[in-house]
Formats: C-alpha cells, structure tokens, sequence
C-alpha cells in the first residue's frame, strides 16, 4: 500500500510520483471550525474533491454548486459535488463541466448515511477503468442510490447490483 503525506503550510498533499489523490471534506461543521483556507492548505495538490454541495458552500462562501465548483478549482484539478436528490456536478481545469441527475434508488429510501461516500467509491471505480465524466458521475450516481437503500452505513456481505469485488 502506498501512503501519502499530509504536510503543514502550503505544502499540501504529498505523494509519489504517478499516486492519484481524492479527498472527501465529510461533513460542513468541522469545515466551518478549521476554516477554508486551513483546509486548502492541508489538501493542496489533490487531483480529486469530492464535497457535497453545503461543504461546498461552507468552503467557497459561494452557495450556487457549479459556482463553487469553479471556485475550488484553485485546490483541486477536478471537483465533483454531489447534490443528493438533484444528482451531480462535475468541474475540472480543462474547462469540462457535467451534471446528472439523481437515479431513482431500486428500494425505499432507508437512510442516507454513506451515500456519499458510496457516490465517491463509484465515481473512483468508473475513472480507474478509464471512464469518462458524465460516465463516473452516472456510476456515482447508481452507487449512491443503492445506498441509500441500506440502514446505516454498513452495507451487507454481498456487493450491491451491478458491481464486483473483482480487481481489474
């Protein structure tokens, strides 16, 4: 396993050559206490981020997502914010922008813990296999629906629909 090093300052994220990093901000409280610009300094140099769109907000000061998104572009090279029942955004540094929408989840809706969580796993597996945007913000999507349909944030043994425990 490869590990990265987060460093003080403005030194950000360090990994070694050819490690892709993403970061997940997890809640907008703690944002709000450590502050935008700590937390930009910690996380400078990540390829990925990954906030929903009130870490987004609390991040930025700026409450439209794709404005925030454009916004936290200075931090990341591509910033993918997650909407819950409005889907997607995608922006990144070549100017690309995307959006879906939600995917209706194949059971009632029990509890949302982990669905974005779930969206970022999907969206990270869809990218690894060399998918495009609009591809890995629709595996996103998917992965969050079915999370949706589990208690908590502890899925059962077996994968959800659609996806495999295999490498490659």
């Amino acid at each position: 396993m490869t590990t990265c090093q987060i460093r003080p300052a403005s030194h950000g994220c360090t990994c070694p050559a050819g490690v892709r990093t993403s970061v997940d901000p997890a809640s907008a409280a703690p944002l709000r206490d450590l502050g935008a610009d700590r937390f930009a300094e910690l996380i400078g140099g990540v390829q990925l981020l990954l906030p929903n769109a009130d870490e987004a907000a609390v991040l930025t000061g700026v409450a439209d997502p794709a404005a925030a998104a454009g916004s936290l572009l200075s931090i990341a090279e591509t910033v993918v914010v997650t909407l819950g029942d409005l889907g997607a955004l995608h922006a990144d540094r070549s100017g690309a922008s995307h959006r879906v929408p939600s995917v209706q989840p194949p059971g009632p809706v029990l509890d949302s813990t982990g669905a974005g969580d779930a969206f970022a796993a999907g969206w990270i597996a869809a990218h690894l296999r060399g998918d495009g945007a609009p591809q890995c913000l629709a595996a996103g999507a998917r992965a969050g629906a079915v999370a949706v349909t589990l208690p908590g944030g502890r899925p059962p043994d077996a994968p959800p629909v659609g996806f495999s425990r295999s490498a490659g």
